[in-house]
């Protein structure tokens, strides 16, 4: 660092690179900065070699004498020496397109050299540099036990903000409720102070202002299966780039065959397919190859599906990300089927809170999510570019939507079977019952499904 009046550094509030102001000098040396682009305050990170800056929070009111009379409250560390981000090099990323997307796997991480605060699974730990709660494994059960815990504890503020929290589960991690997590992250409640990042899941973070910041070699832990795998090239970026997202019953499909033989590959882009794990409804801990379909308990068929159902969620924020670190220009066309296609509803969702309109168009074939989530529905659109559309093809005689995840989602009603309601701008609906007579045929009509939704 130079002793100029500006700098460039990493924002440790922020979590971008922004230009610094000198404020003052501290007696031990570290000169106090304010971030241009957030007005947070700054100091250099003490570890060795490293000039970004670690946050430093205003004393707030109620805090101990000593606490006022110093007037700020300071961390040694960087956010990614304290571990709440894998590096620097890792936010700043960018992918010319998404088969380089095991770019991000190569960063490395930062040693988490932050050792103020202690964290447990699901459990409050607050200490002198302050609190933060961590949901690890079971994402929205466990975030929810952390919010009441945070709430009885005083830390999240109002009340609303500890039930937009506790109330975090499935699509709703996209929605306005996970910006209004982060605009408690950071702020000050009573004698304590936040430390800027809430951990929503392993591997999953919300920082100041709503920043969602992903551990991608975390979230393969638990993912345990992610590979884009470039089926076509095509005629250059002018074409949209075209992902195709498989679902129930065909997850350990390693081509695009029957995505192909559907017609639905016949755009002049790149064209793609995304692999996800969905083992828990299929693999050897679910039961199910162990026994025939009738003779298969109802209860493993439900526990496997909420398995995979769950995983979406994680994965769909991945995809985003991939997204979001690709040209400004570039266009993508999802076709999901299945919870594939939840997976693409998901993928719109947090791309659309995020402000990229970056979706040509989208074509969802049975789509294993629910048709009355207007919110999502709603974040999806706003990810649509220019004439964009989102297309929900749905069709009265799929029976798996009808009875499995109807079932396994207390009553919900599944937009593969049922049209979305009051769609927005941008979202249309499809009947396909005269074309789809069963969950395993929507791909067999692809073509035919994109042409109507153009009508």
């Amino acid at each position: 660092m130079t002793h100029a009046d500006t700098c460039r550094s990493h924002c440790s509030h922020c979590k971008r690179e922004s230009r610094f102001r000198r404020q003052k000098d501290h007696l031990l040396g570290r000169t106090l900065w304010l971030c241009d682009r957030c007005r947070g305050l700054g100091m250099t990170c003490r570890s060795p070699g490293c000039t970004a800056m670690a946050r430093v929070e205003r004393a707030p009111e109620g805090a101990g004498r000593m606490r006022r009379l110093r007037g700020t409250v300071h961390h040694e560390f960087c956010s990614a020496h304290r571990g709440e981000i894998p590096s620097w090099e890792a936010l700043e990323l960018r992918l010319d397109h998404l088969g380089e997307w095991k770019r991000v796997l190569e960063v490395n991480r930062k040693w988490n050299l932050g050792k103020g605060g202690k964290v447990a699974a699901g459990v409050l730990v607050a200490s002198g540099a302050g609190a933060a709660f961590v949901a690890t494994g079971g994402m929205s059960a466990v975030a929810g036990v952390a919010a009441a815990k945070a709430g009885s504890a005083g830390l999240l503020g109002s009340a609303a903000s500890g039930t937009a929290i506790a109330s975090l589960k499935g699509a709703a991690l996209t929605s306005a409720s996970l910006a209004k997590v982060g605009t408690v992250v950071g702020a000050t409640a009573g004698s304590k102070v936040l430390v800027g990042t809430v951990v929503l899941g392993s591997g999953i973070a919300v920082g100041a202002g709503g920043v969602l910041l992903l551990d991608f070699r975390e979230l393969l832990r638990d993912v345990r299966k992610f590979d884009i795998h470039t089926v076509r090239q095509g005629h250059g970026h002018r074409h949209p780039e075209t992902l195709l997202l498989n679902g129930l019953l065909s997850e350990e499909t390693d081509n695009a065959d029957d995505w192909i033989r559907g017609g639905a590959t016949r755009s002049g882009g790149d064209v793609r397919l995304l692999q996800w794990d969905a083992n828990s409804l299929f693999g050897a801990d679910s039961g199910i190859l162990r026994s025939p379909w009738k003779l298969m308990p109802h209860n493993a068929w439900v526990h496997g599906w909420k398995g995979a159902f769950n995983r979406t969620q994680k994965v769909a924020f991945m995809l985003a990300d991939l997204i979001a670190r690709t040209p400004g220009d570039r266009r993508f066309v999802l076709n999901g089927h299945s919870l594939g296609g939840r997976i693409a509803l998901l993928t719109m969702a947090e791309l659309g809170r995020r402000g990229e309109r970056r979706i040509a168009g989208a074509h969802l074939l049975g789509a294993a999510t629910a048709a009355d989530d207007r919110e999502t529905w709603t974040l999806a659109s706003r990810s649509l570019a220019r004439s964009g559309r989102i297309v929900n093809a749905w069709s009265e005689q799929d029976a798996v939507l009808g009875r499995l995840f109807r079932t396994a989602e207390v009553g919900t009603r599944a937009c593969g079977r049922f049209p979305v309601e009051t769609p927005p701008a941008g979202v249309v609906n499809v009947n396909c019952s005269d074309l789809v007579t069963g969950h395993t045929k929507w791909k067999d009509h692809a073509g035919e499904i994109i042409r109507r939704g153009r009508r």
